[in-house]
């Protein structure tokens, strides 16, 4: 049995049109479904999702870090949007592994300040209240 080069389709060997999806049968067909699998890029895993998710956090955990009080969520979304956006590194999807490094850079940068900002903060308010 043949199958279609463009959908992997079943197809009779006298057709010359997919019924499936219309490609034309013209060119060589493919006399094994494995080799058509292999041209269709499959999606696996999670990663595309982990790289979404990490490059949010870093957002949050970038947003977060200037303010005094509220920088201490950086402290949780950071870490947690850096081990996200590595294990996103794997996504097979255009730009996926791209936005998983972004949401890496955003989440170290957001946790360094956020401890920074709130250090300098804790010192400011012990200096206050020496005086």
């Amino acid at each position: 049995m043949n199958y279609c080069p463009n959908c992997s389709a079943p197809i009779d060997e006298n057709e010359s049109v997919c019924s499936q999806c219309g490609t034309s049968l013209n060119a060589p067909v493919c006399t094994e479904k494995a080799i058509v699998e292999e041209q269709v890029p499959r999606r696996k895993g999670p990663w595309n999702a982990f790289a979404r998710v990490g490059n949010i956090l870093g957002t949050i955990s970038i947003i977060t870090c200037w303010i005094p009080i509220v920088c201490i969520s950086a402290w949780m979304t950071g870490p947690v949007g850096i081990a996200l956006g590595a294990m996103g590194l794997r996504a097979d999807a255009p730009g996926m592994s791209a936005k998983a490094r972004k949401g890496m850079v955003k989440s170290i940068i957001g946790t360094v300040v956020s401890f920074i900002v709130y250090f300098a903060f804790i010192v400011l308010l012990s200096l206050e209240h020496e005086f």
